[in-house]
């Protein structure tokens, strides 16, 4: 079974998010134990950025930002979407 950093990185519509997750922290706690939720931007989504480019994201200076960014999509725990929301009560 692969895990999700395995699937992010295989994706290559997900390759910007994979490429901020390796210089960000977060690639290390999604190596950790999960469950974890991805809610992965594919690469049109970082063009469509208004204060900064992606590129400048990755820059050292805005690394917070960068955090602070790619972890709106990293929900920890099994997460289910559902009329009502996103839930943590999923049915298989």
């Amino acid at each position: 079974m692969a895990t999700i950093l395995q699937i992010i990185n295989a994706d290559r519509n997900l390759s910007l998010f994979s490429r901020g997750l390796k210089m960000t922290d977060l690639e290390q706690q999604l190596s950790e134990f999960g469950p974890f939720t991805i809610l992965g931007p594919v690469n049109l989504a970082f063009s469509r950025l208004t204060d900064l480019s992606f590129e400048q994201l990755l820059e050292p200076a805005h690394r917070t930002q960068l955090t602070e960014l790619l972890s709106g999509y990293i929900l920890t725990g099994k997460k289910c979407y559902t009329t009502s929301g996103i839930t943590s009560n999923c049915r298989p």
